[in-house]
């Protein structure tokens, strides 16, 4: 199979931190992630959901606009 993908800055720097630390080709480290995703009991793969999730949600409401409508609270 052949995948391209680009990545943002942030998770191609922890590709690369993966890369380094397993000290294994690219390919592997994405099979490795794989694996890991794969052998999750279904709990763990609703947090690890939640969490990629997180991301999004501070991407979308983590601005100024929303600080100022919450304010009150």
């Amino acid at each position: 199979m052949h995948i391209q993908i680009e990545l943002d800055n942030q998770h191609a720097e922890r590709m690369s931190y993966l890369q380094a630390t397993w000290q294994k080709p690219l390919h592997e480290v994405v099979a490795q992630l794989i694996d890991i995703g794969y052998a999750m009991e279904p709990e763990n793969a609703a947090r690890l959901t939640a969490c990629a999730s997180e991301a999004v949600l501070r991407r979308d409401w983590d601005t100024p606009e929303e600080d100022a409508a919450w304010a009150h609270l």
